[in-house]
């Protein structure tokens, strides 16, 4: 996202071809160059001013020429207004997959048609029915998930290591001390936690088992 901050002020004339001397805010840049625009406020509307001249005169101070006004009379109008600098200000919700080496990882192993509480669930009712009935046909069948399907399988390790490629990014994860290789896409992280750096996983059936 693109902000402008206040960077300083335009103070008085400097020479008579259009120069001028500013008044540099804590918040100028260091690196500042004349590609980038400063920002004035004339007749309500946001207008920029190209630098053709800009010379630093101390830590506060400089002095400048800019573009189309480059005459005493035109420099004139400035004079007193402040001047904004507009910047990409650095998305807060951005990381890159590798700032997740070293998390702990939590998931499950997501078989067909079953969900993380579904397997859990076909579980319960399964024991219960057993509890009720052992011999019971359609109570192993509550056993085996209600549908028929497994419950999912879960697994705990951490984040060991990332290999970047443009094709198939990959996360390597210690698990119950064998090393495993899976996709690094968000589409399979559910959640992470950057404070308490863990991740919680979501992988097809079969892959930590390659």
């Amino acid at each position: 996202m693109s902000v402008s901050i206040p960077a300083g002020r335009i103070n008085k004339l400097f020479g008579t071809d259009g120069g001028v001397m500013l008044s540099l805010y804590a918040d100028f840049p260091a690196d500042f160059d004349t590609d980038t625009p400063l920002l004035v406020t004339i007749d309500a509307l946001e207008v920029p001013l190209w630098c053709e001249h800009f010379e630093r005169r101390g830590a506060s101070g400089a002095v400048a020429a800019f573009a189309d006004f480059d005459t005493e009379r035109r420099a004139q109008e400035l004079l007193g207004l402040e001047f904004r600098i507009r910047y990409d200000e650095e998305d807060d919700d951005e990381f890159y997959m590798e700032d997740l080496i070293g998390f702990a990882v939590t998931g499950f192993e997501m078989r067909h048609g079953s969900t993380e509480n579904g397997g859990n669930g076909g579980n319960d009712d399964g024991n219960n029915a057993n509890n009720d009935n052992s011999n019971s046909g359609d109570n192993n069948d509550d056993a085996n998930g209600g549908d028929g399907t497994p419950p999912a399988g879960q697994f705990a390790g951490r984040v060991a290591d990332y290999y970047d490629s443009e094709a198939n990014p990959l996360f390597e994860l210690e698990i119950g001390g064998r090393r495993v290789l899976v996709p690094a896409a968000e589409e399979f992280i559910a959640h992470i936690d950057f404070e308490g750096r863990t991740m919680k996983m979501i992988l097809p059936e079969g892959l930590i088992d390659l």
